[in-house]
């Protein structure tokens, strides 16, 4: 309950991030749904008057890769230390959640720069006139966002299937996304769509390989977790003041360095 004001200020944060893009988000749900408030438009020489079948399954899925691919970077930004401690952004509340639950997602910053990752192409491809193609890519990104925060993985198999054959670009990452909340590893996994964009970037992170691999927690992992009376004290100590867990200077330096902004 310390943490509920978060709740708000992200539910404020991305009514924001939508005004900014000339989006108006206070219409009723039914319009909202439809998305007909998304009042931007390009000349009629770059827009399609009407969408084929194949052009709606077809951007539909670029669509979706899209925004995987800009919520992986601007997750990935949101790590680097200025976003991770600073408000508005400040992405390390939603950090202070290592037990996961559905829940966990409302637990964001203002600005969560994955936000305007979501939102920009979704503004973009509307104003191109794949209209049914938007709604469709918002109706399938709802799966991983569910997904990802769940805290267990109740289909091992098709994480297994997703990491062996389609290189984590399955929109499937219960037991991925697990690891980037353990602030007991180096920071990684940060696809929230699919984790294609780590694999194809090698930001990884290797404990979770290994436990998808081996179908167990790495046994260094599991022995931090073994103490309850001294995990609860620790992570006492981190919150007492500060209501973060300040487990960051453990990251590795090389993937959080400017070169990479």
């Amino acid at each position: 309950m310390k943490s509920s004001w978060i709740v708000v200020v992200w539910a404020l944060g991305t009514y924001w991030f939508a005004w900014m893009l000339g989006v108006s988000p206070d219409q009723p749900f039914q319009h909202r749904f439809k998305m007909d408030f998304i009042p931007w438009t390009l000349p009629e020489w770059m827009t399609i008057k009407e969408e084929t079948p194949l052009q709606k399954y077809l951007g539909a899925f670029v669509l979706f890769y899209v925004v995987d691919f800009c919520r992986y970077w601007g997750h990935r930004i949101g790590h680097y230390q200025f976003f991770y401690r600073t408000f508005p952004f400040s992405h390390a509340h939603h950090h202070n959640q290592v037990w996961i639950t559905p829940t966990t997602l409302s637990y964001s910053p203002f600005w969560h720069l994955a936000n305007f990752g979501t939102i920009a192409p979704y503004v973009l491809f509307w104003a191109l006139g794949f209209k049914q193609a938007t709604i469709f890519a918002s109706v399938c990104l709802m799966f991983p966002n569910l997904n990802q925060h769940l805290g267990c993985d109740p289909l091992p198999w098709l994480t297994k299937l997703n990491h062996y054959y389609f290189y984590g670009a399955l929109p499937w990452l219960p037991v991925y996304h697990q690891y980037h909340h353990c602030p007991y590893v180096k920071r990684g996994n940060y696809g929230n769509i699919t984790v294609f964009w780590d694999y194809v970037h090698g930001t990884l992170i290797p404990e979770s390989i290994e436990h998808i691999e081996t179908g167990k927690m790495p046994q260094r992992v599991a022995d931090k977790f073994k103490d309850p009376k001294k995990l609860e004290a620790e992570f006492e100590g981190k919150f007492k003041n500060r209501n973060r867990l300040d487990y960051n200077n453990r990251m590795d330096s090389s993937i959080f360095s400017m070169r990479f902004l």
